[in-house]
């Protein structure tokens, strides 16, 4: 039996919901960036992640009306806020390079992946099976839409500082290859145990 009021889980769900919202609202801008477009890694990588959080988003909705009505105007107040501080790092996509595009989409999916953590604890709490079936897979698919970043990420910046695009290839495979070393399992393995 849960002792978790119905309503903090509803604020919690309605929270990550509009961070959600925020971001996939700036990189559904992003996609329209001419260096994105250049770019077909970069490309592919805004449709995959516009794709995997409309999916969330909706899931997210059907979530939030499960636990009540919808949010009073001062927690949105509070949520537009911080959502639009995020969006707003990742809302620069006509002015900026694609790496930068992407390094910011990292710290916005990192921050998802973040609350989808808390909202499987909060579902925990709240004994919600359901809420913690939906805050594991969102987290699962936000890991690897991380790791897809961090493959497509070096590539953007190497194509950006050499203008000969074979170069730039073999440096970038090299660049992928050196750094996607730090997300092998005995990296991730190397912290303590908390329980």
């Amino acid at each position: 039996m849960s002792h978790v009021d119905k309503n903090r889980v509803h604020n919690f769900v309605s929270d990550l919901l509009s961070l959600e919202k925020h971001v996939l609202s700036a990189i559904q801008k992003q996609k329209q960036s001419d260096a994105v477009q250049q770019l077909e890694e970069a490309s592919e990588l805004l449709n995959l992640l516009e794709d995997s959080l409309s999916e969330q988003v909706t899931i997210l909705e059907k979530a939030a009306n499960i636990y009540g009505s919808p949010i009073a105007n001062e927690l949105k107040s509070k949520i537009a806020g911080l959502a639009g501080s995020v969006a707003g790092l990742v809302d620069t996509a006509r002015k900026d390079p694609v790496s930068k595009i992407l390094r910011d989409d990292y710290t916005a999916i990192s921050m998802l992946a973040a609350g989808h953590t808390m909202l499987k604890a909060t579902a925990l709490a709240a004994d919600d099976e359901d809420l913690q079936h939906i805050a594991g897979n969102h987290l699962a698919e936000l890991a690897r839409l991380v790791t897809e970043i961090s493959r497509v990420l070096p590539l953007s910046v190497v194509t950006e500082l050499v203008d000969d695009k074979e170069e730039a290839e073999k440096i970038g495979q090299k660049a992928v290859e050196k750094t996607q070393k730090a997300w092998k399992g005995e990296n991730i393995k190397k912290a303590p145990n908390l329980v």
